[in-house]
């Protein structure tokens, strides 16, 4: 297991080198903005199912990136089931951390996106993302969503999505104005970003 994880990290970071030109090594100089990201990024946990019993893989993908500018989270399904959306998936996943390590924010990173997906896709098939950009003190975060289930902010007992703007689905952005909406962050609390397969599919009643 350990040697498939180093060949596919070794991989990522081929594929992101050669797209933005750069490799940097911190090193281990951590300050205390560093070890909070750290801190962050060791509290996240990922979970992936398919939807169906029989599928071992969909169109979900997710990823985590931590920059200079703070903690990174990206979500995302591409609609249908099976090996094509799955490699569609990962294109969009790539392009997204690349575009995010290559310094892009916002605006850039969901139009960048799109656009590989424009290219990829073999018929009428479209994404959603959600984006959270998480500011080093991990007091504040700039929400994106494209079509996708909103975040939820929990608080110890108390849950609930992060409202504001959404936009439409990947490949209907032409011509939108693509803004984040702020939300503050204080005291403790935690994020669940989801897919809607995790609402919308039941195999069984409740």
């Amino acid at each position: 297991c350990l040697l498939i994880f180093y060949f596919l990290l070794s991989i990522e970071v081929y594929l992101t080198t050669y797209t933005i030109g750069t490799f940097h090594l911190s090193f281990w100089s951590f300050g205390p903005t560093e070890l909070r990201l750290l801190l962050c990024i060791g509290n996240i946990a990922l979970f992936y199912r398919p939807g169906s019993d029989r599928a071992l893989l969909g169109g979900d993908f997710y990823d985590v990136v931590q920059t200079p500018s703070g903690v990174h989270l990206l979500i995302g399904d591409v609609c249908g089931h099976g090996p094509d959306e799955a490699a569609l998936g990962v294109a969009l996943r790539i392009a997204w951390r690349a575009l995010v390590l290559a310094g892009h924010t916002g605006d850039e990173v969901v139009r960048g996106v799109e656009l590989v997906l424009l290219a990829e896709r073999q018929d009428a098939r479209f994404a959603t993302i959600a984006m959270v950009s998480l500011n080093p003190a991990l007091t504040q975060a700039d929400v994106l969503l494209c079509g996708h289930p909103a975040p939820l902010l929990i608080r110890g007992r108390d849950v609930c999505e992060l409202s504001g703007r959404s936009l439409p689905i990947l490949t209907l952005l032409h011509g939108r104005t693509i803004e984040p909406f702020t939300v503050d962050l204080d005291g403790e609390w935690a994020l669940l970003l989801f897919t809607d397969g995790l609402v919308e599919g039941r195999a069984t009643p409740g």
